[in-house]
C-alpha cells in the first residue's frame, strides 16, 4: 500500500516489507529517491482526472474535451477541532483524511465515493488506543511481540505534522524516539510518512531512519482496508496466473500455482500471492467502479484477507490488500533455486521409488498367490491318487509300496508347506524392511523440505542486512556449509535409493524361487 524506505542516518536505503529488517548505524551518504505506490480510482458516472479515466471500464461516460480542461484546486488543511487532529487533503473532486494519531489514512474519496474501510467498532474520539481500520502503520513490531505491544507503538502515538498547511494536497508526518518508545525499543530513530493526493490518486511513502550508533532490527507493515459495496460481487484482477499461491486458512498451507488472473471472495480468505508486484492490481466493484493499486517495485508479494462474516467487528464488505517484499543478494537467490531444484529431484525420485515398490509388491503377491494355488492343486491331485489307490483294494503284497510312496509324498508335501511358510515369512520381513527404507526416505525428504523452508526464512531475514559486511560474510559461510551438508544428504539419499533398488531386485529373485522345482 506504500513505498517503504530504510535509511542509515539521514539517507534512505532499500524497499523493505512486513518482514524482519535491519538498519545500519548512522553514517553520512548521498540521499536516494524513494519509490511510491499509488491508489487510483475510476468511478461510474463520475468526472475524474485524465489518468483515472484511461483505466475506467467501458461503461463509464466519456469525458468531454471542455470538462478535461477544468482547473483543479488542491489544499492541505489541519483540523484540530476533535479529540484527535487530522489533515484534510483535497485535489479536484478527490479528498483524503490523515489522522495525526497513528498517521492513519482513514478516508480516500473520489467524486464522493469512499474507498477506505473502517471497522464497525472504530472510535475517533480518543476513547481507544488506536484507530481500527484505514491504513494503520505497524512499527516497529508486526504481529504479537514479547516486549513491544501488538503491532508496535507507532499506531498508538501522535505524529507531528511537519510541513504545515499548503495548497499542494500533500501531508508529511513524522515520529521520533522518546522516553516512552525507549522503554520497549531502545533505539533512536525518525520515521517519516508522506501522503500525497492528486486528482483521482493517492500515493503514500514511508521512510525509517536509524539515528543510533548501533544497528537496530524491527518488523513493520501497513494494513490496507478497502470498502466495497458487495463483497460477493467484487473482483480482484491482476497478474496472478502462474504465481505461487498459499492458502493460510489451511494447516499447513501448501504452495500451489494459481491458474487465474482474478480472485473472487465467497468464503473466509487469508492468502498470499507471491511475486505479483511490480504491477497493478484492480478492485472491480460493479457499483462503485474500479480502484487500481499500483506498485512501481520494491514489493513482490500480495496478501488478500476478508473474514466473510466471521469477524465480530462486522468486516463483511471490507477487503484487506497488503504488499510485502524482501531483498536478498543474487547469489543467495541462485543457491535457493538450486536447493529447490535438488528437493524437486529428490521428491520425483521418491515418487518413482514409491511406484516401483507398489509394483513389486503387487507382482510378488500375485506370484505367491499363483504358487499357493498351484500347490493346492497338486495336493488335491495327490489326495485323489490316494483315494483311487484305496478304492482299487490291491492285494496285500502290493499295498506296501503304495503306502511307502504315499508317506514319502506326504513328507515332501509337509516339507514344501514348511518351506512355503518360511519363504512367505521371509518375504514379509523383506517387505517390512522395504517399508522401513521407504519411511526413512520420506523422513529425509521431509527434513530436506524443512531445511528448504529454513533457507527461505534465512533469505527473508537477510534481505536487507547485506550492508553489514562482517555479519553477511559469516552468514554466507554458514549458508555455504549448510548447502554442502544438504548436498551430502542428497548423495546419501541417492545411495539409499540404489540400495533400495537392489533390495527390490533381490526380493523379486527370492519370490521366483518360491515355486518348487519338482512337480508332484
Amino acid at each position: 500500500m506504500a513505498a517503504f524506505v530504510l535509511a542509515p542516518g539521514p539517507r534512505p536505503a532499500h524497499h523493505v516489507p512486513t518482514h524482519y529488517a535491519q538498519v545500519p548505524k548512522a553514517t553520512p551518504s548521498p540521499a536516494t529517491a524513494p519509490s511510491t505506490c499509488a491508489l487510483r480510482a475510476a468511478l461510474v458516472g463520475s468526472l475524474v482526472a485524465t489518468a483515472a479515466s484511461a483505466r475506467a471500464p467501458k461503461k463509464l461516460k466519456t469525458r468531454s474535451a471542455r470538462a478535461s480542461r477544468v482547473v483543479r484546486h488542491a489544499s492541505t488543511k489541519l483540523d484540530d477541532s476533535g479529540a484527535w487532529s487530522f489533515v484534510h487533503l483535497k485535489n479536484g473532486d478527490s479528498e483524503a483524511k490523515v489522522y495525526l494519531h497513528g498517521a492513519n489514512v482513514t478516508s480516500f474519496k473520489v467524486g464522493g465515493v469512499e474507498w477506505i474501510g473502517l471497522r464497525a467498532d472504530c472510535k475517533l474520539d480518543g476513547s481507544k488506543a488506536n484507530i481500527s481500520g484505514g491504513l494503520p502503520i505497524c512499527f516497529p513490531q508486526f504481529g504479537p511481540g514479547e516486549v513491544i505491544p501488538q503491532h508496535g507503538f507507532a499506531r498508538n502515538m501522535d505524529w507531528t505534522f511537519v510541513e504545515g498547511e499548503s495548497s499542494d494536497g500533500k501531508c508529511v508526518l513524522e515520529l521520533v524516539d522518546s522516553e516512552e518508545t525507549k522503554k520497549v525499543w531502545p533505539f533512536e530513530f525518525r520515521c517519516t510518512y508522506t501522503v500525497e493526493l492528486t486528482d483521482g490518486e493517492l500515493a503514500t511513502t514511508m521512510k525509517v531512519e536509524n539515528l543510533s550508533e548501533s544497528e537496530c532490527t524491527f518488523t513493520t507493515g501497513i494494513h490496507s482496508y478497502f470498502a466495497t459495496s458487495d463483497i460477493d460481487k467484487l473482483g480482484i484482477v491482476g497478474k496472478f496466473k502462474g504465481c505461487t499461491y498459499e492458502d493460510r486458512t489451511k494447516d499447513p498451507p501448501t504452495p500451489v500455482d494459481y491458474d487465474k488472473d482474478e480472485i473472487k471472495i465467497a468464503e473466509f480468505r487469508d492468502e498470499i500471492y507471491k511475486k505479483v508486484w511490480p504491477s497493478t492490481v484492480t478492485l472491480q466493484d460493479p457499483e462503485k467502479g474500479d480502484l487500481d493499486i499500483i506498485s512501481d517495485g520494491g514489493w513482490r508479494d500480495l496478501v488478500v484477507w476478508n473474514p466473510y462474516g466471521d469477524d465480530k467487528a462486522d468486516l463483511q464488505n471490507v477487503m484487506s490488500i497488503q504488499q510485502r517484499q524482501g531483498i536478498a543478494p543474487t547469489w543467495m537467490l541462485h543457491q535457493l533455486e538450486a536447493l529447490e531444484s535438488d528437493c524437486d529431484g529428490l521428491e520425483r525420485r521418491w515418487r518413482q521409488v514409491q511406484g516401483q515398490r507398489k509394483g513389486e509388491e503387487h507382482r510378488l503377491i500375485q506370484r505367491l498367490r499363483s504358487e499357493h494355488e498351484s500347490q493346492l492343486q497338486e495336493l488335491g491331485r495327490l489326495r485323489e491318487t490316494i483315494k483311487e489307490s484305496k478304492e482299487e483294494k490291491p492285494s496285500p503284497p502290493s499295498l506296501e509300496p503304495l503306502e511307502q510312496e504315499a508317506a514319502e509324498l506326504r513328507r515332501e508335501i509337509e516339507e514344501l508347506q514348511r518351506r512355503k511358510h518360511a519363504e512367505e515369512a521371509h518375504a514379509e520381513e523383506q517387505r517390512l524392511a522395504l517399508k522401513v527404507e521407504i519411511g526413512s526416505l520420506q523422513e529425509q525428504l521431509q527434513q530436506t523440505l524443512s531445511q528448504k523452508s529454513v533457507m527461505e526464512d534465512v533469505v527473508e531475514g537477510l534481505k536487507s542486512s547485506h550492508s553489514a559486511t562482517a555479519d553477511s560474510s559469516r552468514e554466507v559461510r554458514e549458508l555455504q556449509q549448510h548447502q554442502e551438508f544438504l548436498e551430502k544428504e542428497c548423495v546419501r539419499s541417492e545411495r539409499r535409493i540404489i540400495i533400495l533398488d537392489e533390495k527390490i531386485d533381490s526380493l523379486s529373485k527370492e519370490a521366483l524361487e518360491l515355486c518348487p522345482s519338482r512337480r508332484l
